[in-house]
């Protein structure tokens, strides 16, 4: 579980300007902030970051099942036609569909991004619109 000051500083990496994409993904520790990353993502900046946390080994099946949500797609059913698609997301609904028939992935998360059955209360920061689900809360909360 990610910690209220770790979600935090992800917020931070995330609206930054200043560093590429390939440096925040590097800066993501494990699954859980790889899938919080994803979930502040703003689609409106393309696919790049998205493929990034594919390629991660920590990308986890509830990341991927939230992926094919944020493209409006469902794994089981079989794409025939991209003709709808711009071509950066044929190519991130291609790449999810290859990483999800791999079986290569943890799956601790659930789809909804709570930690299993192991969730926990939620909290919003009065610091952040987020909605979050840490593992302690903060004494002034």
């Amino acid at each position: 579980m990610i910690k209220w000051q770790r979600v935090h500083e992800i917020d931070d990496l995330m609206g930054s300007e200043d560093i590429s994409w390939i440096e925040v993904c590097r800066r993501l520790k494990n699954s859980e902030e790889l899938h919080y990353a994803m979930t502040v993502f703003n689609w409106d900046d393309g696919v790049d970051f998205p493929v990034l946390i594919l390629k991660r080994p920590e990308c986890d099946l509830g990341t991927i099942m939230y992926m094919f949500e944020m493209i409006d797609e469902e794994p089981e059913v079989q794409k025939i036609d991209y003709y709808d698609f711009e071509e950066d997301m044929k190519m991130l609904s291609i790449k999810l569909r290859e990483k999800w028939a791999s079986n290569d992935y943890p799956s601790n998360i659930s789809h909804d991004g709570s930690p299993g059955e192991k969730l926990v209360a939620e909290w919003k920061s009065r610091h952040s619109h987020y909605e979050i689900y840490p593992d302690e809360q903060p004494s002034d909360a």
